[in-house]
């Protein structure tokens, strides 16, 4: 295992974590078991801050993240204390701190802590535990995603912004985006490794048995209509499939979590009818635990499931191709089908079917050929820990040279050059 005893000695100055948080709670599942590891293994202040005051609400985190996340840090949320803490860290001598956020966040209290704090650096990390390599498909690399790189991440923070991710084949899909292969760095998926799921759920889930009953639980983690991955048509077909499912299995029990993004009121008056379905916003890994089976519109819920040794069917019409897609058969289908996560399905008879058939020596064959595969996918190991210190090793180092070697990066002008912009070189270049 990695030590950190000589960076230690060798520096004495104060290392500090700051986490932004901003719109899902993918962005905990993939970072909060990184901070919690990192805060056992080095003498680390963090803290989780938000423009938002309503984050904990906006993000439905669960009563069981936030006892961790008070565990291993401290909570700055809403403007006003998103300052005090920036006027507090700025004050503070000899610290490097090492800024985090989602590769989908970079907003505006991102930068302007980067610019603000010289000894400091930006490191993101991919928003949910989601494959990018394997992709067969010309043109899955969207021009819309390449420019919000460029504008969100490059034209802030350098062309070295750097970026975990959580499998060593996803580099080149992310190189295509534009990230410099030397601001790739591959840490594993610590969120699905035995000893994070054992804190976090406290128990040991390995030893999870498939219930033998004809009654099961059902997991259903639902996502709403997005213009890349569920149009709206789609979308209203799953929804009502659903209700056909519900309606037709009622021996079993089924545990409905919503998207933070769906209405809440309208799937819960769809859905309430049934005397066999709930509600519930713990987290996936939870539901998951309690459940025999996993039935999902396509997310990073279904490994999820699978991490806990839930198996998972996919119930999904992919139409738009995007990274997570392959063409297979002239079919488009997910990664998590194509790497054997799960079990796709895009017709309701045929799931129908499929349910009516199981059993517990399905279900159990299930289990282990999806969680067997899923090790191999995320490279589940203790390699992955020491990999990890190794990397915020690096980048601890990176933050106390900041103030040098990102100057170009860390200036003001860059937060306000588009009002500058606006409000004085247009104008000039108008009357002119």
């Amino acid at each position: 295992m990695h030590n950190f005893a000589n960076f230690n000695k060798e520096s004495k100055e104060k290392k500090i974590l700051v986490l932004f948080l901003h719109d899902s709670t993918g962005e905990l599942f993939v970072n909060l078991p990184i901070l919690w590891y990192l805060k056992r293994s080095i003498n680390l202040e963090i803290y989780f801050v938000s423009s938002h005051a309503d984050i904990v609400k906006r993000m439905n985190i669960s009563k069981r993240y936030l006892e961790i996340m008070h565990e291993v840090g401290n909570f700055y949320f809403g403007n006003l204390k998103s300052i005090q803490l920036l006027i507090n860290l700025f004050f503070i001598k000899n610290s490097s701190i090492i800024q985090m956020s989602c590769n989908l966040g970079a907003r505006r209290i991102d930068r302007i802590y980067y610019s603000i704090l010289k000894n400091s650096t930006m490191v993101f990390f991919t928003h949910a535990f989601m494959l990018h390599p394997f992709n067969n498909i010309k043109k899955a690399v969207n021009d819309e995603l390449i420019s919000l790189i460029k504008s969100q991440f490059f034209a802030n923070y350098g062309n070295h912004s750097d970026l975990l991710i959580i499998n060593s084949e996803e580099s080149k899909y992310f190189e295509e985006t534009g990230w410099p292969l030397d601001s790739l760095h591959v840490v594993g998926a610590i969120g699905y490794s035995k000893e994070w799921l054992k804190y976090l759920l406290k128990l040991d889930t390995s030893q999870k048995e498939i219930n033998e009953n004809q009654s099961l639980t059902i997991f259903v983690p639902l996502r709403d209509s997005h213009k890349f991955y569920l149009t709206e048509n789609n979308y209203d077909y799953l929804i009502s499939s659903l209700t056909k499912i519900f309606k037709k299995f009622k021996q079993h029990s089924f545990i409905v979590k919503l998207h933070p993004r769906q209405n809440p009121k309208d799937i819960i008056e769809i859905y309430s009818k049934y005397s066999n379905v709930y509600f519930s916003n713990q987290s996936p890994f939870e539901l998951a635990l309690k459940s025999d089976l996993a039935i999902g519109f396509w997310s990073s819920a279904l490994t999820d499931s699978v991490a806990v040794g839930t198996p998972a069917i996919e119930f999904h019409k992919h139409e738009v191709p995007h990274s997570q897609l392959v063409l297979k058969n002239k079919k488009l289908i997910s990664l998590n089908e194509y790497l054997g996560l799960c079990i796709g399905f895009d017709d309701v008879e045929m799931l129908k079917d499929f349910l009516s058939n199981i059993n517990i020596n399905k279900l159990k064959s299930l289990q282990k050929n999806q969680h067997e595969n899923l090790l191999n996918c995320y490279n589940l190991n203790e390699s992955d820990k020491d990999r990890l210190l190794k990397t915020f090793e690096k980048h601890f180092i990176k933050a106390s040279k900041a103030k040098n070697e990102q100057k170009n990066e860390k200036s003001l002008f860059i937060i306000f050059k588009k009002i500058i912009f606006k409000f004085f070189i247009l104008p000039l270049r108008i009357f002119r």
